[in-house]
C-alpha cells in the first residue's frame, strides 16, 4: 500500500481529528474512549506518520494489552525481550514481500500480527476469519500459510484462505476482532501496511527490519536515517 494514500475499509467511521477515538481493550472487543484535541505533532523521521507525540505515549501499552487479550493478534513469536507490532493484511504487495523479514526477526524479538483487510477487503477478510477463530497458539502456522509458496498469495490484491470455520460463533468473534484492529489503525492514523511499531512507540522502518542485527541496534536505542 502506498503509505501516502492509505485504502482504508468503508465500514470503519471516520474519527474526528478534534476528537481523536483510540480502542481500548480492556472490556470487551471494543470500547472508546475520548481523548483532547492533539496539539500538531512534533516532526519526526516517520514516513508521514501523523499521529500526535502526547497519543503516541499511550500506544505501546495500548498495543500491549491488547496482544494480551489473546483475541486481536497473531504472536509470529514469543520470549524474546524486545517486541515489534505489525498491521499487515495479507493481501497487500508489500506485505507479501515483507513477510519473509517478518518470520526472520521473529527468531529475535517478539513478533506481534494485527491483521487487517485495508487493501484485500472481502477476500482477506474471508482469509484470515479462519486464522484468527484458531486458538492463538496456532494462528501462526495458518497466518504463514497464507504466505506460503504454494497458497497463490503472491498474487497483488489476492488472499488465499485456509479452510473454513465452521464454528459460526467463532467465525463472528474472529470478525470483530479484525474490525476492531481496523478501527485501531485509522485512529493510530496509520499511513499503510504493513505497518510496523516498536515497544517504544516508534516506527520501525522497512529497511531495519530487512537486517536482524540492524533491527535490534534500532531497538536498542539506535536512529536511522532515511526511508
Amino acid at each position: 500500500v502506498d503509505a501516502s494514500r492509505p485504502v482504508l475499509p468503508p465500514s470503519v467511521p471516520a474519527v474526528p481529528v478534534a476528537s481523536l477515538v483510540m480502542p481500548s481493550y480492556d472490556n470487551g472487543l471494543r470500547t472508546e474512549r475520548q481523548v483532547p484535541a492533539p496539539q500538531p505533532p512534533v516532526a519526526t523521521n516517520d514516513n508521514g506518520w501523523s499521529l500526535p507525540q502526547n497519543v503516541r505515549a499511550e500506544l505501546p501499552g495500548n498495543l500491549k494489552k491488547a496482544a494480551a487479550r489473546g483475541l486481536f493478534t497473531v504472536p509470529l513469536s514469543t520470549g524474546h525481550a524486545r517486541t515489534i507490532y505489525v498491521f499487515a493484511d495479507p493481501a497487500c504487495p508489500n506485505c507479501q514481500r515483507m513477510e519473509r523479514h517478518f518470520e526472520t526477526a521473529a527468531g529475535a524479538v517478539n513478533v506481534v500480527i494485527f491483521p487487517v483487510t485495508i487493501e484485500g477487503r472481502e477476500a482477506s477478510l474471508n482469509a484470515l476469519t479462519p486464522v484468527m477463530a484458531l486458538p492463538e497458539a496456532e494462528r501462526a502456522a495458518a497466518w504463514k500459510q497464507l504466505f506460503a509458496a504454494d497458497a497463490g498469495i503472491g498474487v497483488p490484491g489476492a488472499a488465499q484462505t485456509v479452510p473454513a470455520v465452521t464454528d459460526e460463533a467463532k467465525a463472528e468473534t474472529a470478525r470483530g476482532a479484525i474490525g476492531v484492529n481496523e478501527v485501531a489503525f485509522r485512529a493510530y492514523r496509520l499511513p499503510g501496511t504493513p505497518w510496523t511499531i516498536a515497544d517504544d512507540g516508534r516506527y520501525v522502518p522497512q529497511s531495519v527490519l530487512s537486517s536482524p542485527a540492524a533491527l535490534t541496534a534500532f531497538l536498542n536505542g539506535g536512529d536511522y536515517v532515511g526511508q
